[in-house]
Parts: structure tokens; sequence; C-alpha cells
């Protein structure tokens, strides 16, 4: 059948680019789409490749498509979900970050980068040891042996000298640990 007698002409006209685009390149191509339905909306991921004969020429090409819905609705569902944790982070001036063992890198969230004073990208091990004053090293220090050794969740006051200003800021900081992800 021809594309032009599944879908309206608008419709086939725009997949048609994509199949001449799919023809004249050795790459296949991806794309994401919304496609209304009479009683719903929903997402497809395609992938169009060409199909080369025997003698290396293009004899046609094949597309798949998944329906990518229900992932669509999660990734809408998780960016509401950390624009609400931004906000609530704002209004309670509170932050988070994980520290990952076996990479020893920190993923700091924008409020845990503005208590400490650090840009998010910015964000490594060092800063965090370096950060808090060293009185209170040697209790931290302990305190996170405990966490990862014993499973013991912590709850600490301790103060810290902000890395962007140099200010020193009181710190409540809990903390629980997750021994399958490390």
């Amino acid at each position: 059948k021809s594309i032009y007698s599944l879908f309206p002409k608008d419709d086939a006209d725009f997949y048609m680019d994509r199949i001449k685009k799919a023809v004249n390149s050795e790459s296949r191509q991806e794309y994401e789409d919304m496609v209304e339905l009479p009683k719903e909306v929903r997402w497809f991921h395609s992938v169009f490749t060409r199909i080369l004969d025997s003698r290396n020429k293009v004899s046609g090409v094949q597309i798949i498509s998944t329906d990518i819905t229900e992932r669509k609705k999660a990734e809408v569902a998780l960016n509401i979900s950390e624009s609400r944790l931004k906000r609530a982070e704002l209004a309670s001036g509170s932050g988070n970050w994980e520290l990952h063992l076996d990479s020893k890198t920190l993923i700091a969230s924008e409020g845990a980068s503005r208590i400490y004073g650090v840009d998010k990208e910015k964000f490594e091990l060092h800063h965090f040891k370096d950060i808090s004053q060293p009185e209170y090293r040697q209790m931290l220090d302990h305190a996170l042996i405990n966490l990862i050794e014993k499973n013991q969740p912590y709850q600490v006051e301790f103060k810290i000298k902000k890395v962007d200003t140099g200010e020193i800021r009181d710190i409540q900081s809990d903390a629980n640990f997750d021994q399958e992800k490390r």
C-alpha cells in the first residue's frame, strides 16, 4: 500500500520526508512523536532504517514503532515531582545529596548547592570534607563510617564554611544508607 492510502496527505508527506531521509542515510533515523487519536494521545518512538539488497542498493525502508506513552507519562510525573522538590527545598532552606561509594561521586540538589555554596556541577567529595569546620570533622567521619559499615542512620549538627561566601552556617544533616545501591 502507498503511505498516501494510510494517512491524510499532510501526514503522508511528513512521513515520506522521513522515509527519504532514511533512504539517503547510512545511519538509522529515530523520532519521538505525539499522535492524537480520536479518544486519546499516544507517544511513539520510531526507527527508520534503509534496507539494502545483495548489490548494496536501497530496496526499501524498515520502520519500527514502539508505543512509549507510559514512559512519557512517567517522565512528566518525574518532572512534576522534581519541580515540587525544588520548590520545597527553596521554601524550607533544605537540600539533599547522594554519595555513590563505588564511583566516589556526589549528586547534589540545587538546595544542597545553595546551602554549601558550591556549584551543583562541581559538588565533589573533597568539597564535602573541606566545607565542615575542622572541629566537626572527626564526628562526621565517625558518623559516616557507622552509617556505611553498620547501617546506622545518623542525625548530626555541625558548622560549615560556605565555599562561595565564606559564611559560617549551622547545618543539621540526616543520613540513611542504601546497602543495595551503595
